[in-house]
């Protein structure tokens, strides 16, 4: 009957916080509840309803327990799609398709066990076109990996993600049918209210969020578009913290991490830029390659240099930087090859030292 919270939640005041929700929930007699990482920041509400499933899953064993004989499985970890559906499932969901018999039996199953009569609405698809094609889902998925997306009134948000926080600047871009400037401002705001909060649980982004709104003067309207904006997140299962409208148009809010975003498990760092989405032009590259080169031909046991770089930084130095090249050979009295590498990318080179031999003379 013990009730306790994760020793990995650290933060005292979040544990008084976790520790008085837990102590006010009815646990069934003979059970005990420990709060574990995942439930830092969650609300009394989510609690409930983790601890009601828990229950329905553990009825549902203890059924099958009874029911069969051994050898007989009476759990097995939730899958991807069972997972889905624990997550994101409400009562407002109105049908659930599933191309796949073996999946929809376990759907079937879980549904079983959370919402019986729900059961209905979970159908087995046997259309002959692929389900993600016939219902656009393939068109979606790629869009969440977009930074912008477009709004009905032909505005757009460019969704930016960062290592400190989450940048999401609203456009008015072709929205021009209000009367004047203002107007225009507000309705483009209001309409991204809906869409920001709706690409922050697609893209399960968390952490500091920050949103440009396009500039509007009137107090009221401010005031509105903050309340929509909070309306609309209250679908969110994540906790959320809104915060108002400056006088720059920007609004603070902050999401809770459930999760890594979209982007984490489906897309790789690109090793031409790092993640910055530039590289340095070649004429860059060039010049940092000179510099250095430079300083690892002050040594006077340097006979040779052989350097290694990006084919289009090799034709950038042989072609316009040769005489920067014969000055350093001269001044360094060291003889310099330079070769183009189709394996190295933006930013990468190779300078390899070939020493003189022992009382070998420089001239």
């Amino acid at each position: 009957d013990t009730k306790g919270v994760s020793r990995k939640i650290t933060d005292e005041t979040e544990r008084k916080r976790l520790i008085g929700i837990i102590k006010k929930m009815e646990i069934p007699s003979g059970f005990g509840m420990i709060v574990r990482t995942a439930g830092k920041d969650t609300t009394k509400t989510m609690l409930m309803a983790d601890l009601k499933y828990l229950m329905r899953v553990w009825k549902n064993i203890d059924k099958e327990a009874l029911n069969n004989t051994a050898p007989s499985l009476l759990y097995r970890e939730q899958t991807l799609a069972v997972r889905s559906l624990r997550d994101y499932f409400t009562s407002d969901v109105n049908e659930i398709l599933i191309d796949n018999p073996e999946i929809y039996k376990e759907v079937l199953d879980f549904m079983d066990v959370i919402a019986p009569k729900q059961k209905r609405i979970v159908k087995l698809f046997t259309g002959e076109k692929p389900i993600f094609t016939k219902y656009q889902v393939e068109d979606q998925i790629a869009s969440i990996y977009k930074k912008e997306v477009a709004l009905k009134s032909g505005g757009f948000i460019v969704i930016e993600q960062t290592e400190a926080l989450v940048s999401i600047d609203v456009n008015s871009g072709k929205s021009t049918k209000k009367k004047n400037i203002e107007e225009t401002a507000f309705h483009t705001n209001f309409e991204a209210c809906e869409e920001v909060a709706r690409q922050l649980r697609l893209r399960d982004l968390g952490g500091l969020i920050i949103i440009d709104f396009i500039d509007m003067k009137d107090s009221r309207h401010k005031a509105e578009i903050t309340k929509t904006l909070k309306k609309h997140l209250k679908a969110d299962k994540a906790k959320t913290k809104v915060g108002g409208i400056t006088s720059f148009g920007l609004l603070e809010m902050s999401r809770q991490r459930i999760r890594h975003s979209i982007t984490f498990g489906s897309y790789e760092t690109c090793r031409h830029c790092n993640g910055r989405g530039q590289i340095p032009s070649v004429e860059t590259q060039g010049l940092a390659f000179l510099r250095q080169l430079n300083l690892k031909t002050l040594k006077p046991e340097i006979k040779e240099v052989s350097g290694q770089v990006p084919v289009e930084v090799a034709g950038y130095l042989l072609n316009r930087k040769r005489h920067e090249l014969s000055e350093i050979e001269e001044k360094r009295n060291v003889f310099i090859t330079i070769e183009g590498d189709q394996t190295m990318v933006s930013g990468e080179n190779r300078i390899i030292i070939i020493p003189r031999k022992p009382f070998e003379d420089p001239s």
